[in-house]
C-alpha cells in the first residue's frame, strides 16, 4: 500500500481549508441584513468583492484546463494560484 506523501497532504488539507474559508465567508456575507448599520453594510460589500475575486480565480484555472495547449495544472501549480486568495479569506 502507498501512502501519500506529507507534502500531498499538506497540499491537498490547503485546498480544502480554502473551500471551508470560502463556505464560511460566503455564509456570513449572506447573513448580514441590508439595513444593518454602515459597518454592517461595508463589510459585507468587502467580503462580497472577495469573493468576487475568488470566482474570477476560479474561472480562470477552469479555462486553463479547458485548453489543450496548456501546460497540466498540477498541485504545486495550483496551490501557487491559491496562497493569495488563502491569505485574503483567513
Amino acid at each position: 500500500q502507498l501512502a501519500p506523501k506529507l507534502a500531498t497532504l499538506d497540499g491537498v488539507r490547503e485546498i480544502c481549508e480554502l473551500g471551508w474559508l470560502y463556505e464560511k465567508v460566503q455564509a456570513f456575507a449572506t447573513s448580514v441584513e441590508p439595513g444593518g448599520g454602515r459597518c454592517r453594510g461595508a463589510l459585507k460589500a468587502a467580503l462580497l468583492d472577495e469573493l468576487s475575486d475568488y470566482y474570477r480565480l476560479v474561472a480562470v484555472l477552469e479555462a486553463q484546463l479547458r485548453r489543450d495547449d496548456a501546460e497540466p495544472l498540477t498541485l504545486r501549480r495550483l496551490l501557487v494560484w491559491l496562497v493569495e486568495p488563502l491569505e485574503r479569506l483567513k
